[in-house]
């Protein structure tokens, strides 16, 4: 029975460790930044009315999606964050910083849906 609980943790566990811990909480979380859970009503944590910003083109209250692990996510001034090429990248977490400094090019080439 241990062995189990001890596999099932693990397994649970990996999502979190591929990304250096669990993605930030934003705007687009139900009930978070918004009074009565209307998450698109514009506060300093919502983005304002729009899509999803490309990659290097996004700002502190946009929202886009991390170049790694391609979740979407609101930018915030402590988004953790890469200037390349003249443009700046943000991320959903640091360990997803680490990853693309390793091989930027490897993750501004793959498709982000």
């Amino acid at each position: 029975m241990r062995a189990l609980i001890s596999v099932v943790l693990f397994v649970a566990s990996i999502p979190l460790a591929a990304c250096g811990g669990p993605a930030q909480k934003s705007a687009v979380d139900p009930g978070y930044g918004a009074k009565g859970g209307d998450a698109t009503a514009t506060t300093p944590e919502a983005p304002a009315a729009g899509g999803v910003k490309p990659l290097g083109e996004a700002k502190v209250g946009d929202k886009t999606r991390c170049a790694v692990m391609n979740h979407e996510f609101v930018v915030t001034e402590q988004s953790p964050k890469v200037e390349y090429e003249g443009k700046t990248y943000y991320f959903c977490c640091p360990g997803c910083v680490e990853q693309f400094k390793a091989d930027p090019k490897k993750y501004l080439s793959k498709p982000q849906s």
